[in-house]
């Protein structure tokens, strides 16, 4: 090990590279290593987890657009389209290429079609790993799909389950 740090938490001496960067501290280091601060933040959240819950579920209940404020959004937004064809053709083009990089060629595309025939109404079919996910992506074949409500869908967006609030 080159220059290694005590843990104040654990007292386990590790090299620098397992301590998170800290410029208030001398040596630029926080105190506990990498694990001590992720079992830290883990318990708080944690303890304060159906208290953050409610917090989040409050602002979004009080910030929600009314009806009206919907209804301007959606004139705004077709009359957007309306006036860029080029840029929707670019989106739909960005799209397709993302859903044919993430089809692997060994997939049952009728099984996935099928699977989109088959959608109830007022659903979407939504991946459970999505396509282009912030840390990780999900691949486009049956076993990564699901039925999801539209409100439920449109909300989730881009991310896993325990990206968003129901």
């Amino acid at each position: 090990m080159c220059d290694p740090k005590t843990c104040s938490a654990c007292g386990k001496t590790l090299d620098r590279a397992f301590f998170n960067k800290d410029r208030t501290r001398v040596d630029g280091l926080d105190p506990r290593c990498k694990d001590c601060t992720r079992a830290a933040c883990r318990a708080v959240y944690q303890r304060h987890h159906e208290k953050h819950v409610a917090l989040k579920r409050r602002w979004k209940a009080e910030n929600r657009p009314k009806p009206e404020q919907r209804e301007k959004s959606r004139i705004y937004a077709n009359a957007w389209r309306a006036a860029n064809p080029e840029k929707v053709r670019e989106q739909v083009r960005l799209r397709q290429t993302v859903l044919r990089r993430a089809t692997p060629p060994w997939v049952d595309m009728r099984a996935i079609k099928t699977f989109y025939a088959n959608r109830p109404p007022g659903h979407h079919v939504d991946h459970i790993e999505p396509l282009q996910g912030k840390d990780r992506s999900g691949l486009h074949v049956p076993w990564n799909l699901q039925y999801l409500p539209i409100e439920v869908s449109l909300r989730k967006y881009n991310h896993t389950d325990g990206g968003y609030n129901l």
